[in-house]
């Protein structure tokens, strides 16, 4: 697992006189930036919301994004079982798909294509805006899927099947990662089964309306005709999607301030972000060591064996049964009624009941594995239990759903977020590419070896889905005993701490140097900021600056930076730099996460003494550092012993140096913050909607007297006092800002 980074360096201040407001230059580095802080950070109005007005956006959000989601996937759908409905029209012997596995092969190619294509499209979801990457696909999409009739023979359909696949693969995953960015967790599985339940619906509707393309006597087969249908429809559609997708909770349109930041707040609790265009690497290798993600990743692969049947050759196993063409068609009415419908009421169960989405699971692949024994062992003749078997067989659809819900809810971290769902993809193709080829044409009609198949690899995701519960109840278990959930990845990247130092600052009057290790993180500070000559300016102003504070190059840069920007004065410089290694016993934790700690928490105190010192002793200036520590400083705990040494090297530094250099009228003070309104408060309070974490917030809350945690605002007050003239004679001095905590 990856250290989750915070690094928030140093506040460069400067006071034109004894009688102006504080001048700051302040560096403030967000290495991982989630566009999310813009909305937390500017939004001046109430900070809490009730639950009626959670409860109105929420249905809002739901009007707004469900049928957009729910059409695009039925079309989706209509699209890749077109080709089991088309096989009875034509398809087949046109382009001789009737010589070996041929017409399998032709159902597996397209998740080739998916594989090709799944981490290109969420790469391009991510970095650029998602309504825009959608509506680009669909179009695609649908201009390869009209192209479909000018296939003449096998190796041509072959190509379309495998760019059709490419084209598509980005959908479902943008699907899962826009639903990650409107719905806490404990709403996305029903969510998700909304939108996933027209994959059964749209089996309603399309053999409806192939039935009458069946009866068109033209002068293209009617297979051809069905195609050219699904392909216009497709390519309208994608002019809806442009226009009225809502692509987030930033950029959404129709929705006032308040809902914004409303739609933004309630998300930290997933501590997964909004949106982030910075790829974040340690995220990867974080997923690629991450058990939970590989079970489920064969979960979903083994599960997809029992979609071949269903997508695929569902008609012809009908068929198979003694009905002609047009009546098998119309008997997949039946199964996609059931499908749908599964796909609802599965996950308003695992919404509705907290704790049973791996039960449900097993259960909806038991009934798999029942209705795949009917189809494998009955008689022909006995076609009421042959026909139960096939309109049954697709409910482990329905425990897919709540995987998805599953992978999103446990996955932290935009960036991993991303990977998870394209991974999980990857193992849904390969397992629809594999799944048809067990079903070989020599076998029909019955098909028992693929049957048999089935039954193995359905038996086998019910085993695997109660491994995936102990094991997140083995996790759960061991961050309630260090009090922390998951990894420590900061969902909105970082705290909104340094940016409310650095907005109240400049509102005091400040000038601050905004210095950040990603430019564009310096930038955004920037722009939060009053800008001079606004009515909410008071003629402070802030400069961005790029910077890595772990070298003496970059605080050399720096002071001549500030002096250049501030007529050669300089007065107070605030580090507030921080990283926290992983929940892990102390013998067990890295080295190189322990050279990070310190080198991040520690080393810009000595750099910056180093620099900044000898400048103010040669100019015979008052200067003052302002450093970040940290409550677990005087109360350490277990499994986060490295990262309180690290803050209690913070103090102790404060503190001699304060002691060393008063003679200079050099001051040192430092502030110690307890647990914060930050991203990382919602791993360690928990969802305040999960009756399991409702404990361990009272536990925590109930320890702080003002019955509350520390607000950014709160340490933000204390750096000013600090660093105003009514705090001169103090030196030497930690601040405790924790709500009497320190004292309980």
């Amino acid at each position: 697992m990856a250290s989750a980074i915070k690094e928030n360096p140093i506040h460069l201040e400067e006071s034109m006189d004894k009688t102006e407001p504080t001048k700051a230059a302040m560096a403030v580095d967000k290495v991982h930036l989630d566009e999310a802080m813009t909305v937390l950070a500017s939004y001046s109005g109430p900070q809490t919301w009730t639950a009626e007005e959670e409860q109105k956006l929420r249905k809002k959000i739901d009007r707004r994004l469900l049928p957009i989601l729910v059409i695009c996937y039925g079309l989706q759908y209509y699209d890749k079982a077109m080709i089991s409905q088309a096989a009875l029209f034509g398809l087949r012997t046109d382009l001789k798909l009737t010589v070996g596995n041929r017409f399998s092969f032709a159902s597996s190619i397209f998740y080739l294509g998916f594989i090709a294509g799944a981490y290109p499209a969420i790469i391009m979801a991510q970095r650029f805006p998602v309504e825009r990457v959608a509506a680009s696909i669909i179009l695609a999409w649908g201009v390869c899927l009209i192209c479909t009739p000018a296939c003449h023979n096998w190796q041509g359909l072959f190509a379309q099947r495998f760019f059709l696949g490419f084209i598509e693969s980005g959908v479902s995953p943008m699907f899962m990662l826009v639903v990650g960015q409107f719905y806490k967790k404990n709403e996305q599985a029903l969510r998700i089964g909304v939108w996933y339940c027209a994959c059964g619906y749209v089996s309603i509707v399309s053999p409806l309306i192939n039935y009458g393309f069946g009866h068109v006597k033209g002068a293209l087969s009617p297979w051809r005709y069905m195609y050219l249908f699904a392909g216009s429809i497709t390519i309208l559609w994608s002019v809806v999607v442009y226009y009225c997708l809502p692509p987030d909770p930033i950029r959404a349109k129709g929705f006032t301030e308040r809902e914004h930041f409303i739609a933004v707040s309630r998300l930290q609790s997933n501590n997964s972000g909004v949106r982030n265009t910075h790829f974040k690497k340690e995220q990867m290798f974080e997923l690629l060591g991450d058990l939970k993600f590989w079970i489920m990743f064969l979960m979903t692969f083994l599960s997809m064996f029992a979609n071949a049947p269903v997508s695929t050759f569902t008609p012809l196993i009908i068929s198979g049964f003694g009905f002609n063409t047009l009546n098998s068609l119309l008997l997949v009415v039946p199964v996609g009624f059931f499908t749908g419908t599964a796909e609802l009421i599965i996950p308003f169960l695992a919404y509705k009941y907290p704790n049973i989405r791996t039960y449900l699971v097993a259960v909806a692949h038991l009934i798999t594995v029942f209705a795949a024994i009917l189809l494998w062992a009955l008689p022909r003749h006995a076609i009421g239990g042959l026909m139960l078997g096939v309109v049954i067989l697709p409910c482990f659809a329905a425990g897919y759903v709540i995987m998805l819900g599953l992978q999103i809810a446990n996955t932290a971290g935009y960036t991993k977020r991303s990977l998870a769902s394209s991974g999980i993809f990857v193992a849904y193709c390969l397992g629809n590419f594999v799944a048809p080829l067990t079903f070989r044409s020599q076998d029909a009609p019955k098909y028992a070896p693929g049957l048999a198949t089935v039954v193995g690899t359905s038996l086998a995701v019910a085993a695997l889905s109660m491994l995936y519960r102990f094991v997140c109840i083995r996790e759960n278990c061991k961050r309630d005993q260090t009090g922390t959930l998951e990894a420590f990845d900061h969902a909105y990247e970082d705290d909104l701490t340094d940016k409310r130092i650095v907005l109240k600052l400049v509102g005091e009057g400040a000038h601050v140097l905004a210095v950040d290790l990603n430019g564009a993180g310096a930038e955004q500070t920037v722009r939060l900021c009053p800008q001079p000559g606004s009515s909410s300016s008071s003629q402070g102003s802030c400069h961005p600056y790029t910077a890595d504070i772990t070298l003496e190059s970059s605080w050399r840069q720096i002071l001549s930076t500030a002096r250049r920007l501030f007529d050669d004065r300089l007065d107070v410089v605030v580090n507030c730099a921080g990283v926290i290694h992983d929940a892990a016993p102390s013998h067990e934790v890295p080295e190189e996460q322990f050279d990070l700690i310190f080198k991040v928490n520690v080393k810009p105190l000595y750099l910056s003494t180093k620099v900044i010192v000898p400048w103010w002793k040669e100019t015979r200036r008052p200067g003052l550092f302002i450093n970040l520590s940290s409550t677990s400083e005087p109360r350490p705990r277990p499994y986060f012993v490295w990262y309180a040494a690290s803050k209690g090297a913070v103090t102790a530094t404060t503190k001699g140096l304060a002691a060393e250099y008063a003679s200079d009228n050099i001051r040192y003070n430092c502030i110690r913050p307890s647990i914060g309104e930050t991203a990382m408060l919602a791993k360690v309070l928990g969802d305040p909607d999960s009756s399991s974490d409702s404990n361990r917030r009272e536990k925590i809350l109930g320890s702080i007297p003002l019955g509350r945690v520390c607000k950014p605002e709160d340490v933000a007050n204390m750096t000013c006092f600090l660093a105003s003239d009514e705090a001169t004679y103090i030196t030497g001095a930690a601040f405790d800002v924790d709500g009497g905590r320190g004292v309980s």
